[in-house]
């Protein structure tokens, strides 16, 4: 059965019991008012066809190798039970990396903006390698992809592990640089007319001028002390990877700490685990998948992080339990197969959530899916721009 301390391989249970709302503060404006629980999930390993020849293609042809279209299907079935955001890392182009080869290159982030078109409402989250990555591409391309979503979208800074200290000193100013560019109001507003005029000029859309108010959230992951401790001073939202619960609520109260001691509230800070998950609604089936899955790539499931394999109705019991005992805020999803688990958890924990008060019932801009409410722009446009019935339409 469940096991509030780690994750655990469950069986089917009927009927389903009904989920035991988790108490907020005792006082306050969100006094008995159940705690907001943050889902997304990784498409990444579902953007590539052919992962293992991406990286042999040219530049003109690597779009043939993309499965830009099957991207779009997934996020519209996440899109359809609310997750907040869908993130891309870097194994987008192919493991190794296409992108592995190029300095500068930014290919979730252009990955994200494409996908902005096939999609409403849901976040979208691309990685963004520091040991890669240039500011004089990247902030122009984070701009781009704030027009395209109309402001739908956060970033995650990737550092290298044991980076060291030259690596650090450059991903501290890689951060710094686009928070900076955002307060710069001439700079950003120039740069943005670029980013509405080049996507006028592709794919038609008139977009208005209104300025950029907040830099897009940061994200980063808590890979080693010296990411803990950038994290803790820069970023919004920490991605942890745990085995079990006591770890996850551990990392998170040092998080707080050092964001405190740096003079941060340490409310502003979001935690999310990375869980791994394999579902099923019938006995033992869950872990069979999970056991074959393993068998045919060689590589044991969510080594190193939170590992779910069960039954949906205990999963959404699961992130019930890690959020009420204040281990994480939420969770980032990534399913063993998709498209199943990830219909699975639209289908079946989502609505559960929904139904406790966790996860709203709406996607809604005064609250926002990984940060504190921000003012976006509005692109004007004659008339609304209807989603093409071919997601392959999406690449340009």
């Amino acid at each position: 059965m469940f096991d509030a301390a780690n994750t655990t391989v469950l069986s089917h249970r009927q009927p389903a019991k009904e989920l035991r709302p988790a108490s907020a503060p005792s006082s306050g404006p969100t006094a008995n008012q159940p705690k907001r629980i943050t889902i997304g999930t990784e498409l990444s390993p579902a953007v590539s066809r052919y992962p293992s020849r991406i990286e042999d293609q040219d530049d003109e042809r690597r779009a043939e190798a993309i499965n830009l279209g099957g991207l779009a299907r997934l996020a519209r079935t996440a899109q359809r039970g609310l997750v907040d955001f869908v993130a891309l890392d870097d194994t987008a182009m192919g493991n190794p990396p296409y992108s592995a080869r190029r300095r500068g290159a930014l290919d979730a982030v252009r990955l994200a903006t494409r996908l902005a078109k096939a999609t409403e409402g849901i976040q979208l989250l691309p990685a963004v390698n520091a040991s890669r990555a240039e500011a004089s591409s990247l902030v122009p391309a984070l701009v781009e992809l704030e027009v395209a979503s109309e402001g739908r979208h956060a970033w995650e800074l990737v550092l290298p592990e044991l980076t060291p200290a030259a690596g650090q000193q450059s991903t501290e100013v890689l951060a710094a640089t686009v928070e900076d560019t955002w307060s710069d109001s001439p700079a950003l507003t120039a740069t943005a007319a670029s980013a509405r005029a080049l996507r006028q000029q592709r794919l038609g859309e008139a977009a208005g001028s209104a300025a950029f108010s907040a830099p897009p959230t940061l994200v980063m992951r808590a890979n080693d002390d010296y990411a803990i401790g950038l994290a803790a001073r820069q970023a919004s939202v920490v991605r942890t990877q745990v085995v079990n619960k006591a770890d996850a609520a551990k990392q998170r109260r040092d998080l707080r700490a050092l964001a405190a001691d740096a003079g941060r509230n340490p409310d502003d800070l979001k935690t999310l685990v990375d869980l791994s998950i394999t579902l099923s609604t019938e006995s033992g089936l869950a872990e069979a998948r999970k056991d074959l899955a393993e068998e045919m790539t060689g590589v044991e499931l969510g080594d190193g992080q939170a590992r779910f394999v069960g039954h949906p109705d205990d999963l959404a019991e699961f992130c019930v339990d890690w959020v009420q005992d204040e281990a994480c805020d939420g969770f980032t999803v990534r399913p063993t197969s998709l498209p199943i688990d990830l219909r699975l958890m639209v289908d079946m924990v989502i609505p559960a959530l929904q139904t406790a008060g966790h996860i709203a019932s709406t996607y809604s801009r005064s609250s926002p899916h990984l940060t504190a409410p921000r003012a976006v722009p509005v692109p004007q446009a004659s008339a609304p721009l209807a989603l093409s019935a071919n997601p392959e339409d999406y690449w340009d």
